[in-house]
């Protein structure tokens, strides 16, 4: 781990402070059994994320605030088990949703009622059980896209963000003319690369 600080058992990682049991951090602070986060602080379990804080159990989410059990999800805040949301805040069990404010399951709800709901979800193991059934159930559903990929063109695979020609490719981005790439960022003529933050003609 280069130049980090207080950071026991952080592989391939650096500019960090106070992390713990990760791998591929880079300029986090106080995030603990993570991997691939970057510029994120005060959070746990993140995978695949970015400038995050307080956040739990987070996938392919960034710029989230205060929210736990995100997967593909961008802007939220005060949140819990979204899936596929942007640019929101206080919602809870929610699938693709856009621009909103206190909703559960898809619907809206008073802020009271969002708010008893949040307190019961995190005392109430029971309620959470069939709160977490209920949510499964709603992203069955509904639509969700082949691969999720951002700015990206002729490109196969999934999670793949400002690429190009980017074929078999998994949780990478800046991309140019790659194939058979996992976990990679900036790259530009690769193939069978993983694990790599920068590189030319690998």
């Amino acid at each position: 781990h280069t130049l980090s600080e207080n950071c026991d058992y952080t592989v391939h990682s650096g500019n960090n402070r106070n992390s713990y049991m990760g791998s591929s951090l880079v300029n986090c602070e106080n995030v603990y059994y993570s991997d691939w986060a970057f510029y994120s602080k005060d959070c746990s379990d993140l995978y695949l994320s970015q400038h995050m804080e307080r956040c739990y159990e987070c996938m392919e989410c960034e710029q989230c605030y205060q929210s736990i059990w995100l997967e593909n999800c961008t802007g939220l805040s005060f949140s819990g088990f979204c899936f596929d949301c942007r640019s929101s805040q206080n919602l809870l069990g929610c699938v693709g949703q856009r621009q909103k404010k206190f909703m559960i399951l898809n619907q809206p709800v008073s802020e009271s009622v969002f708010q008893e709901t949040y307190k019961r979800l995190r005392i109430d193991s029971a309620f959470r059980a069939d709160f977490v059934k209920k949510f499964e159930a709603l992203r069955l559903s509904m639509p969700v896209k082949s691969m999720w990929d951002k700015n990206s063109e002729n490109c196969s695979g999934n999670y793949i963000a400002n690429s190009r020609n980017a074929k078999n490719a998994y949780a990478v981005k800046d991309i140019e003319d790659g194939s058979h790439l996992f976990e990679v960022g900036t790259l530009k003529d690769g193939m069978d690369v993983t694990r790599c933050a920068r590189g030319e003609f690998l």
